[in-house]
C-alpha cells in the first residue's frame, strides 16, 4: 500500500444542488459491521489494491471479478443497478458511515486476524471521521473568495428511502475530489496546471457491480466541470488490473506510469515485492 498522507488543507465547496442518478430501483443487503458507538476518519487511500503492515492485500471495489467481466464485455446474469442519490454528507452519522466504509474497504484481514483487524479498523474509522468532521467545519466557515482555490469535496452515494439496505445511513459509496495542482504524497503529477484529482474511491460490498462506482465518477466529473478545471485525474496502483479496467471503462486513459525504480527509491512495495507498489496516473477523457 502506498504511504498514507495527511489530508490536504484545501477548502470544501458545496455542490450547487444534490442530484439523483436514476439507474434503476433495487435493494441490497450487506454484512458490513457498524457500531454507532464507533466513529471513523478520511485520509487519501490508494484507489486500488491496498494493504498495511497488519493486513492482507485488498482490492477495494475494483475486484478481480470486474477485471474478468470487462475482458469478456459481459455483465452478471443477476446484474441489478441501483438508483442512488449523490451529494455531500450532511450529518455526523453520515460522516461516521463514510469513515467505516473506508476502513472496511481499504483494510482487510485474514480470518485468523479478525480481532486485531477489528481494532485497527476502529482506529482508522475514528481518524477518518475526525478528518471529515474537521473539513466539514472548515467548509462552513470558508468565504466565497477563499473557496475559489484549492477546493475539495467529499461525495457519498446514498440508497433511496424506499430501498431496503443494511448499510449504515444508507451510504453505498464515497469518493473525494480535490481541485489542486498536485496531491500531497503522490509522485505523479498531471500535465494540466488546472487539475482535479479523485481519491478514496470505494463502494460497499453489497453495491459493487451495480453502477454505484460509475455514478460517483459521473458526479465527480460534473463537479469538476462546475469548478472549471481542465483535467481530472486518478492515481491507481499498477498491479491492480481491475481498477485500471474499471476506469478505462468510464473514459480514463493512462497519462503517466511510475517506474519500478521510482517506486523502489521511495520505499514502496507490495507483498514484499519491490516495484509492485508503483502507481499509474489516469486522465479522464470525458470531462
Amino acid at each position: 500500500m502506498r504511504a498514507l498522507t495527511t489530508r490536504s488543507q484545501a477548502t470544501l465547496t458545496t455542490i450547487p444542488q444534490p442530484f439523483r442518478l436514476q439507474l434503476q430501483q433495487g435493494s441490497c443487503k450487506s454484512t458490513l459491521w457498524h457500531a454507532k458507538s464507533q466513529v471513523l476518519a478520511p485520509r487519501r487511500h490508494a484507489n486500488n489494491v491496498n494493504a498495511c503492515t497488519f493486513c492482507a492485500v485488498h482490492v477495494g471495489f475494483h475486484q478481480q471479478r470486474l477485471a474478468a467481466d470487462v475482458r469478456k464485455g459481459t455483465k452478471d446474469a443477476d446484474y441489478n443497478p441501483l438508483a442512488v442519490e449523490i451529494r455531500e454528507p450532511r450529518t455526523d452519522h453520515e460522516l461516521q458511515a463514510v469513515g467505516w466504509l473506508r476502513a472496511r474497504s481499504f483494510y482487510a484481514y485474514p480470518p485468523e486476524r479478525a480481532f486485531a483487524g477489528q481494532i485497527h479498523q476502529t482506529m482508522i474509522a475514528d481518524e477518518e471521521y475526525k478528518a471529515l468532521k474537521a473539513e466539514s467545519t472548515k467548509r462552513a466557515s470558508t468565504t466565497a473568495e477563499q473557496s475559489t482555490t484549492n477546493r475539495s469535496v467529499c461525495l457519498v452515494a446514498l440508497a433511496l428511502p424506499h430501498q431496503e439496505v443494511s448499510q449504515p445511513e444508507g451510504v453505498l459509496g464515497t469518493l473525494d475530489l480535490y481541485a489542486v495542482r498536485a496531491l500531497d504524497g503522490e509522485v505523479l503529477i498531471g500535465n494540466s496546471d488546472n487539475a482535479a484529482y479523485l481519491a478514496n474511491v470505494c463502494v460497499a460490498q453489497c453495491a459493487r457491480r451495480r453502477g454505484v462506482g460509475g455514478a460517483l465518477l459521473e458526479a465527480a466529473r460534473q463537479q469538476a466541470r462546475a469548478w472549471g478545471v481542465a483535467a481530472l485525474y486518478v492515481h491507481i496502483m499498477a498491479v491492480n488490473e481491475g481498477a485500471k479496467l474499471f476506469y478505462e471503462l468510464h473514459g480514463f486513459t493512462t497519462e503517466q506510469e511510475e517506474s519500478s525504480n521510482q517506486a523502489h527509491y521511495r520505499g514502496h512495495c507490495l507483498d514484499g515485492i519491490e516495484g509492485r507498489g508503483r502507481t499509474i496516473l489516469l486522465q479522464d477523457t470525458l470531462l
